[in-house]
């Protein structure tokens, strides 16, 4: 189980501030069971409580790896009338927290798995996670989600994450490169360039679109 969520905000001391979970329909058509939900996580963040001495209100770890870096700072906040669980934790490990800095973790995600899973009439499903842990991840936010850091400076940088291309967007995308590659071939065969020429010059972007756009594959010449 992996489910993203956005981080608001983080500090160069490796403190950060973020949405764990919320009550909206995700990309994948699931949606969490709320009543359900705020068990779980308060029995998740009790349970390292107690084995803590008070110290660890939440396992954090790196991209759902077995690498620990770091812990929620206090019990997790439970948002009733936005129907979200806020959490505030702590980084520790070094290269982890460059990381946070430089904005390559860009939100949290829910680790575990389904204790319960319901599929609704509108084709939703709604589900009770049993959580293991709570990680930091690089995978893109929602068009609407900030992450600010504060630098060592004092100075604040607030960066909007570029959400995943949709499928027509991709496929524009695709032929607009296609089209640059054809445009660079007609150049090279007005200018009577060599095959040497055109293999180590055009190959490699036909090989780049190819890679990128594998269902509009094309043959380079050369």
């Amino acid at each position: 189980m992996d489910y993203f969520f956005q981080l608001d905000k983080a500090s160069f001391r490796g403190e950060f501030e973020g949405v764990m979970a919320c009550l909206e329909r995700d990309h994948d058509g699931e949606i969490i069971n709320w009543p359900g939900t705020k068990k779980a996580v308060a029995e998740w963040s009790t349970g390292m409580a107690d084995v803590s001495g008070g110290k660890n209100f939440g396992n954090i770890r790196d991209q759902h790896s077995n690498m620990v870096i770091g812990k929620l700072t206090e019990p997790p906040i439970f948002d009733e009338a936005r129907k979200r669980i806020l959490v505030r934790g702590m980084v520790v490990d070094p290269v982890a927290k460059d990381k946070l800095q430089e904005g390559i973790y860009t939100g949290l995600s829910i680790g575990g798995r389904y204790a319960s899973k319901k599929p609704l009439r509108d084709g939703t499903v709604e589900y009770i996670p049993e959580l293991s842990e709570l990680s930091l991840c690089d995978k893109p936010c929602s068009p609407s989600a900030l992450l600010t850091v504060t630098r060592a400076d004092g100075s604040v940088m607030q960066k909007r994450f570029r959400p995943p291309l949709e499928p027509w967007k991709r496929v524009m995308l695709g032929k607009m490169l296609m089209l640059r590659v054809a445009q660079e071939l007609a150049k090279a065969d007005a200018v009577g360039a060599t095959s040497t020429y055109r293999k180590s010059r055009v190959n490699p972007n036909v090989a780049a679109a190819n890679t990128a756009f594998p269902g509009m594959a094309m043959q380079g010449r050369g």
